[in-house]
């Protein structure tokens, strides 16, 4: 897998761009990079491709820090590390924190991740820095057949919103979403 690429072209009024992915020998991202592709076709809608211009480029390598641990380290254009990001797994294999650090201004953030007794997610909740209480947490509940009923959301201790899912009984599709905003009580 090593060598292995995927590029994701998108168009829009700016312009042409491409994110690229470039796997290592382990089937994880090894480099990141993000280009403004020139067009040199007679509209928007036609890529004849001239010059690229890079916007960022990052190289991550992985560190094993246990059997549970793992660490990814994010390097610049510069080969220089700015950011690391620490991921703890439980003994079954289910990812349970990400802790995000930023090396230069030491800001961290932390997501921790929940799962029912079918290794389902059940909650993840977000702290944006881990230096101010403020979270935000959604939680999940399934049916027997595993699709999701309800997704809740909170802001610390404030319910945002619920969503509610109702499928078709025969076919397990999709039939209706609904969302009640808890602050306003209105129903979407």
């Amino acid at each position: 897998s090593e060598g292995r690429v995927n590029d994701r072209l998108k168009n829009d009024l700016a312009g042409h761009f491409r994110y690229r992915i470039e796997y290592g020998p382990d089937g994880r991202p090894a480099r990141e990079t993000y280009e403004r592709i020139e067009n040199l076709g007679p509209d928007r809608y036609q890529l004849v491709p001239g010059a690229t211009t890079e916007i960022s480029d990052e190289h991550f390598r992985y560190n094993t820090i246990s059997d549970t641990c793992w660490r990814k380290t994010y390097f610049n254009y510069l080969d220089l590390p700015y950011r690391e990001e620490t991921f703890t797994k439980n003994k079954l294999g289910y990812v349970t924190s990400i802790e995000d650090r930023y090396l230069i201004s030491e800001r961290r953030s932390l997501i921790v991740f929940t799962y029912d007794e079918q290794g389902r997610l059940a909650s993840r909740t977000d702290q944006r820095d881990v230096t101010k209480p403020e979270t935000v947490k959604c939680t999940w509940t399934y049916d027997t057949a595993g699709n999701v009923l309800t997704m809740e959301l909170w802001h610390g201790v404030r319910q945002k919103h619920r969503e509610e899912f109702m499928y078709e009984e025969q076919t397990m599709l999709l039939k209706a979403r609904l969302r009640k905003d808890m602050e306003t009580g209105n129903i979407h």
